[in-house]
């Protein structure tokens, strides 16, 4: 059975993200283990979202929200790394490394440094960075995803249910439910399904 671990630099972020995939596997099996990096000003919201998905497993390493890129890069890879052995996972969901938010790009940068090869060649099988509305679609350097998970009506409304549960960030009109509908018609017209989630693969060993 896969262990799958999602880092999140904020709560949210798994749900814009992977919140449709997070559905398939709670219906085809799978261990899922949530990273969240940064703390947060509503932790109410956090616990009833980790309730809603039946986390696995759940770690919170509480850093100050936008201002990873004031922390040593050496400190949060060694917390990374802390996680990586404690979970083994097989699979690792990061945020895209070109997103707009700094928090994002130090995620994903402190986690590939934790993910080299040499150090967790053993476990981890597959890395996937994921999109997140109002972030990754304002890089400079477009996201160009080469994985796509086939969503039923069914995932995506277990995506959106999971994404009210942030009120305040569910009524943005850039993460809206009219957003998080029209990029799943988005990226499963890519491949021929009528609605999916896309992600883009850094590494994959078979």
């Amino acid at each position: 059975m896969d262990t799958i671990l999602i880092i999140a630099p904020h709560a949210d972020d798994e749900t814009l993200g992977c919140g449709g995939y997070l559905s398939r596997i709670n219906k085809t099996g799978g261990l899922i283990c949530y990273l969240l990096v940064t703390r947060q000003p509503a932790w109410k919201n956090v616990t009833k979202m980790i309730s809603f998905y039946s986390f696995n497993k759940v770690i919170k390493l509480n850093y100050p929200p936008a201002r990873l890129d004031e922390r040593k890069m050496c400190d949060i890879i060694s917390d990374f790394r802390c996680v990586l052995d404690r979970i083994c996972p097989s699979k690792v969901l990061l945020p895209y490394r070109n997103d707009a938010h700094s928090d994002h790009r130090v995620v994903f940068a402190a986690a590939v440094a934790a993910l080299k090869p040499f150090r967790c060649v053993e476990q981890v099988k597959e890395i996937w960075e994921y999109e997140t509305l109002s972030e990754t679609n304002q890089s400079e350097i477009p996201f160009d995803p080469n994985v796509f998970v086939s969503l039923s009506q069914a995932d995506l409304d277990y995506k959106l249910e999971a994404m009210k549960m942030f009120e305040r960030e569910s009524i943005l009109y850039t993460r809206s439910e009219r957003e998080i509908n029209a990029l799943a018609v988005l990226r499963g017209s890519r491949v021929n399904l009528k609605y999916a989630e896309a992600y883009h693969s850094v590494r994959m060993v078979v």
